[in-house]
């Protein structure tokens, strides 16, 4: 019979899109035999099971087109308010996620539904776990960019519209900005996407 146990570590890589939190999850959880969820899991996750009268945050993008979502939230600001609220939703999973038991004690969970105020609030709730959270943070535009355009971000690069994609780049440049203000408040380390490519001792 496997034993089951508590989560004991648990490292926590939030961020904007495209700053390149599953790449550096991935070494994380290499580096310290841990195992890997991103928050999309998560609210995958919930979303089989929950219903969107109850959930109505984590079902906004379900059944719609790209074209249809931006014309309801044409603004950067908007579609960060959005993606904060559908967080919000998501939170219950992953606090949901750390009340139960696994097989494993070492955890990376990634994505962008971890915001320094929740991880605040995990760190608070949760003494008996350590947390070890990093916030990747990218102001390099061209990069930017060049991921949205060259991979897409709704979907696959070719999947959708590229008249959506400068929104996309713009709402992403807002996200990161709203992540480095907020982890600077909270006194959060941010870890930069260019001090992160040129640092071997990262992507050994």
């Amino acid at each position: 019979m496997t034993n089951h146990i508590n989560v004991t570590t648990c490292y926590l890589v939030g961020g904007a899109p495209t700053s390149g939190k599953t790449t550096y999850a991935y070494v994380l959880a290499a580096q310290h035999q841990a195992v890997q969820l991103s928050t999309d899991n998560i609210r995958s996750w919930m979303k089989k099971l929950t219903k969107v009268d109850d959930y109505p945050n984590l079902f906004i993008t379900e059944g719609i087109t790209a074209e249809e979502f931006y014309a309801k939230y044409d603004t950067p600001e908007s579609v960060v308010e959005q993606e904060i609220g559908e967080g919000k939703e998501v939170e219950k999973g992953i606090v949901a996620l750390l009340q139960s038991k696994f097989p494993w004690e070492r955890l990376v969970i990634e994505g962008i539904a971890l915001t320094p105020s929740f991880v605040e609030k995990l760190i608070r709730d949760f003494p008996n776990i350590n947390f070890i959270p990093t916030f990747l943070f990218d102001d390099n535009v061209e990069r930017i960019e060049q991921r949205i355009h060259g991979r897409g971000l709704w979907g696959p690069k070719d999947s959708y519209p590229d008249y959506i994609k400068p929104l996309e780049v713009k709402w992403v440049i807002k996200y990161h900005e709203f992540f480095s203000s907020e982890a600077t408040k909270l006194g959060f380390d941010i870890l930069r996407i260019d001090d992160l490519i040129n640092d071997d001792s990262l992507v050994e």
